[in-house]
């Protein structure tokens, strides 16, 4: 029997935990749902099998303590779901728990501490996730498509780094035109769209790669010389000025507004002197901070060319 309390729909778990409920479902949805530890009066054990499949308003999810299973695609389709809080334990995944969720940025690991083989020993919660695990968990189905990464209890060791640059490799290394074929076998009746053009596949399978390289750039635990120096190549390799801006473009519909992406996409060789005007010049009204601190970065050269001339 299906009950309901406030949003949640809920029923009582078919098992010898005759004090627990599993979730089915919502009435409707904020864009910061937290799932709440008790609903009539029983422990939430369960997220159900599709309980917020296309939720499309929400934005983050708080999961408690309580939760010892999600079901299969329970969050798939959120498509503006962009953060997670679940607690870092043994809790038992369904298949395609966040299949679809095109924006999730980071699945946050709560009362974590980090042990010395990730390097981040006796670290807080809040300096957990600046190791960037939470970030590299939520790619690991969105950019790589490797869904055996998401697992709780491993994620931020050295082991679970080197898989996941393992899967990185893969991906970076994948012909571009892979799965198109594929594809288009499965959209006949989209057959002549923009989306089943093959050099628009290949741009976002470009872009895809590029954004890969900056999230593990910019959250480089554990990155090793060789597998930097290949992201960094690739960035330069389709930066503004060359054959294809697709990296470029990755950065900026990715992280528009985001400084230090910026910095890192520089310090990759991705803009240099050359093409910096082109840089400025290419972001519209919508970047106008990003604008002025590039320009800025360039009258501060100038500006130090000049004082080293000074006596």
């Amino acid at each position: 029997m299906i009950m309901s309390e406030t949003v949640f729909l809920y029923e009582e778990t078919q098992d010898e935990k005759a004090d627990s409920v599993r979730i089915t479902g919502v009435r409707f949805a904020d864009s910061v749902m937290r799932i709440p530890e008790q609903l009539g009066q029983k422990k939430v054990s369960v997220i159900g099998k599709k309980a917020f499949w296309g939720c499309m308003g929400v934005q983050e999810v708080f999961v408690p303590e309580s939760v010892e299973e999600i079901g299969d695609w329970a969050f798939a389709s959120c498509k503006e779901l962009r953060r997670v809080s679940l607690p870092r334990r043994d809790i038992r995944l369904g298949r395609g728990v966040f299949k679809g969720c095109e924006r999730l940025e980071c699945i946050e690991l709560r009362n974590a501490c980090m042990s010395e083989e990730t390097g981040k020993a006796g670290k807080e919660n809040k300096e957990e996730q600046a190791d960037g695990t939470g970030y590299l968990l939520a790619a690991a189905d969105r950019l790589l498509h490797n869904p055996y990464l998401f697992d709780i209890g491993a994620a931020g060791t050295a082991e679970w780094h080197r898989k996941w640059d393992a899967s990185l490799q893969e991906l970076m290394h994948m012909p571009e035109d892979e799965g198109f074929s594929k594809m288009l076998l499965c959209g006949e009746e989209d057959y002549g769209s923009r989306e089943n053009n093959i050099d628009h596949y290949c741009a976002g399978q470009r872009k895809r790669k590029a954004r890969a390289a900056l999230l593990r750039l910019r959250h480089d635990t554990f990155l090793s010389g060789e597998l930097r120096g290949e992201l960094e190549a690739f960035l330069r390799a389709h930066a503004l000025g060359c054959e294809t801006a697709d990296a470029w473009e990755a950065l900026v519909e990715e992280h528009g507004g985001d400084r230090s992406y910026y910095d890192l996409f520089e310090r990759a060789g991705g803009i240099h002197e050359k093409n910096r005007g082109q840089c400025i010049a290419a972001l519209d009204e919508s970047h106008t901070e990003i604008k002025a601190y590039l320009l800025g970065k360039t009258t501060k050269s100038r500006e130090d060319f000049f004082d080293s001339l000074s006596f």
